[in-house]
């Protein structure tokens, strides 16, 4: 069997630290680069066994393919500067063409830079702090359930996006008829039709599965590998 493949997270500050942790929790393991050796160092001590952390400048060709580009899962650059995830970034992309890249930016306006270099994602940390500031003072319940389900520390509840593939045996039945809950126990709570487009929360169970489309389901790690395999993803 294969030896699974780690993400790389450039930066080791909070932003980091913190993302290694989740990704860690999601079942990855993860490399770290952080140029300070005293934080490289207690990032080792708290993060565990399946974080390597690597000290050296995220910005340097040679460090990266030590951290092990071109051979990985995936790529996050959550560096303290701007500037430096943009050339991250790029970096990465150089070295690995087909990599995923989520980066982190300080401006909400920067998000179009960061995907010109090529990364799939861009999170800005203050927009997501006030966000759940604002959802813990008037929505709090909401925001209990969903830490309640998506970050139980006994029971892993996951939510993922799964194409659905030709040769599938549900395309063109109905939702309801395709009764993946009995099937896999995974809960349906959204769906887009074909590879593009909108995507339709809580749909109708008379709504048909075609290929190309993608189903968002809800369930446990196991739930969701099940309901993979039978869409054809795997």
């Amino acid at each position: 069997m294969a030896e699974a493949l780690p993400v790389v997270v450039a930066g080791g500050g909070p932003v980091g630290r913190d993302a290694a942790r989740e990704l860690v929790r999601l079942g990855s393991d993860v490399v770290i680069i952080e140029r300070d050796p005293e934080r490289a160092a207690a990032l080792g001590h708290a993060l565990g066994a399946r974080v390597r952390v690597l000290v050296g400048d995220a910005l340097l060709d040679e460090t990266l393919h030590e951290a092990g580009l071109p051979q990985t899962a995936g790529f996050i650059a959550s560096l303290p500067e701007a500037r430096d995830n943009l050339y991250a970034c790029l970096a990465a992309r150089t070295l690995q063409p087909g990599v995923r890249i989520v980066a982190r930016a300080e401006d909400p306006t920067d998000a179009s830079k960061f995907r010109t270099v090529g990364a799939a994602d861009v999170v800005v940390p203050s927009v997501l702090g006030g966000a759940r500031l604002g959802d813990l003072m008037l929505r709090p319940e909401l925001a209990a359930f969903a830490d309640g389900i998506l970050s139980h520390q006994d029971r892993l509840v996951l939510v993922l996006a799964i194409e659905i593939h030709a040769g599938c045996p549900i395309v063109g039945h109905s939702l309801a008829d395709a009764d993946l809950a009995r099937r896999t126990g995974v809960v349906i709570i959204g769906l887009r039709k074909g590879r593009r487009g909108p995507y339709v929360y809580n749909p109708s169970p008379s709504m048909r599965l075609r290929a190309g489309g993608t189903l968002v389901a809800l369930g446990e790690p196991q739930e969701l590998h099940d309901l993979s395999r039978f869409l054809g993803a795997q």
